[in-house]
C-alpha cells in the first residue's frame, strides 16, 4: 500500500530526470516496436529473444515511470526541505525500483544472448552461450532475493518502520555495487562477443566492417553501466540522499534504456540497408552485363571481371550477381546463420535456344555455411 505524500513541485535536478526518463521510454517503445515489427511482419522470424525484448521494455518502462513519480516525492530536494509523509514514501519506493532495475538489466541481457545463440550455435559456441547464461541467471537470483528479503519480515522491505530488522544504506549499497561490477562485465563481453564472431566468420571486408558498426553501438551500454557503477559507488548515503543521489539517477536510467535499444540495433539491420539504398540510390544487387568471347575452333574466352564466369555459347550474353552480402546479413538477422551465394544467370539473345536441362548447368547457385 502507498504511503500518502506531498507531491512537490519539481527541482531542477528533478526536472532534468523527469523530461530524461520521457525521452527514454519514448524511444524505447519506437525502437523495440520497430524491431518486432520487422521481425514478425518482414522476415517472419519471430524468436524468444524478440518476446524477452517485449518483457524487457515493459519492465524498463515500469522503472522509468517510478523515476518519474520519485521526482515529486523526494529526488533532488533537500533531505531537510522534506517532511516526513514524503521521506517514508520515498524509502519505500525505492526497493521497487532497484527491483526493476536489476529485472530490466537481466532480460535485456538475456534477449542479446538469446539473439547470439540464433545468430550462431554449434561447437564452443553453445557452451559459451550456456555458461553465460547460466551464470547470468545465478548472479540474477540471489542478488535479486539478496534485496529482496533483505528485511525481517518481508513484507516490511516497504514499509521499513514496521521492520524488526532490515539492511543498512552501506549494506544496501553493497548489493547495487555487486550487481553492477558484475553488469559491467556481462555488458562487455555481450558487446565483443558479436563482433569477434563477426570479424571471424565473414569473408567480405565491406559486409565485415557494416555489421562491426552495427555491433559496435553496444558500446554506448558498456559505458552508461560503468558510469552508474562509478557514480553509485561515489554516492554518500549518510547525509541528504534524496539530493546528491541524482548523478547516479541519471545513469541508473541510462543504463537498461541504452542496453535495450542497442541491444535491437543488429535486428534492425533490414531497415539500415532499405535506408541506405533510398539514400544512395543504388541497387543492393550488383550486376554486370556484357558480349562474352565465343569459341570458334580452340579459341579461349575469359571474363575480364574475376567474378564472372567463363562461357563457351554462340552470341552470350552473361549475368553474375554476388549476394553474398546481403543475404548473408538478412540471415543474421533472421537467426539463419552466415553464408555467402553467388547466382550466374545465363541467357541467350538470338541464335538457337536452350533446353531447360542445358540452363541448368550453366545456371547455378552456390552457397556455403561458415
Amino acid at each position: 500500500m502507498d504511503v500518502p505524500y506531498d507531491a512537490l513541485p519539481l527541482s531542477e535536478r528533478g526536472t532534468v530526470v523527469v523530461y530524461l526518463n520521457a525521452i527514454l521510454i519514448g524511444i524505447s517503445i519506437v525502437t523495440v516496436s520497430t524491431r518486432l515489427y520487422i521481425r514478425g511482419f518482414v522476415v517472419k522470424n519471430f524468436g524468444a529473444d524478440d518476446w524477452v525484448t517485449a518483457v524487457a521494455l515493459a519492465v524498463t518502462v515500469t522503472f522509468s515511470a517510478l523515476e518519474i513519480k520519485a521526482c515529486y516525492i523526494a529526488t533532488g530536494h533537500r533531505i531537510l526541505t522534506l517532511s516526513i509523509q514524503n521521506i517514508k514514501a520515498y524509502t519505500n519506493l525505492m526497493p521497487t525500483m532497484e527491483l526493476c532495475a536489476m529485472t530490466a538489466g537481466y532480460f535485456t541481457r538475456l534477449a542479446i544472448l538469446l539473439f547470439l545463440r540464433r545468430l550462431v550455435s554449434g561447437g564452443w559456441t553453445d557452451w559459451a552461450i550456456w555458461g553465460t547464461f547460466g551464470f547470468m541467471t545465478a548472479q540474477f537470483i540471489a542478488l535479486f532475493c539478496a534485496w529482496a528479503f533483505q528485511c525481517k519480515p518481508v513484507w516490511a522491505l516497504w514499509h521499513r518502520e514496521q521492520a524488526e530488522s532490515c539492511l543498512g544504506g552501506p549494506a544496501q549499497r553493497d548489493i547495487i555495487l555487486t550487481y553492477s561490477a558484475i553488469a559491467v562485465a556481462l555488458d562487455f563481453g555481450l558487446w565483443i562477443a558479436p563482433v569477434a564472431l563477426v570479424t571471424s566468420r565473414l569473408m567480405y571486408r565491406k559486409m565485415k566492417m557494416r555489421m562491426i558498426a552495427v555491433f559496435s553501438v553496444g558500446a554506448f551500454a558498456c559505458i552508461a553501466a560503468l558510469l552508474k557503477l562509478i557514480y553509485t559507488a561515489h554516492v554518500d548515503v549518510s547525509r541528504d540522499f534524496s539530493y546528491h543521489i541524482y548523478k547516479s539517477t541519471i545513469f541508473h536510467d541510462l543504463e537498461p534504456h541504452v542496453g535495450l535499444i542497442v541491444g535491437c540495433f543488429p535486428a534492425l539491420h533490414p531497415l539500415f540497408r532499405w535506408l541506405r539504398k533510398k539514400v544512395s540510390g543504388q541497387s543492393t544487387t550488383k550486376e554486370s552485363s556484357g558480349r562474352l568471347p565465343y569459341l570458334v575452333g580452340g579459341g579461349t574466352g575469359r571474363a575480364t571481371n574475376p567474378r564472372d564466369v567463363e562461357l563457351y555459347s554462340m552470341n552470350a550474353t552473361a549475368e553474375c550477381r554476388t549476394t553474398a552480402g546481403n543475404d548473408s546479413q538478412e540471415a543474421m538477422v533472421e537467426g539463419r546463420g552466415i553464408f555467402k551465394s553467388i547466382e550466374v544467370d545465363v541467357t541467350i539473345h538470338g541464335g538457337t535456344s536452350m533446353r531447360d536441362d542445358d540452363k541448368s548447368s550453366v545456371s547455378r547457385s552456390v552457397s556455403r555455411r561458415s
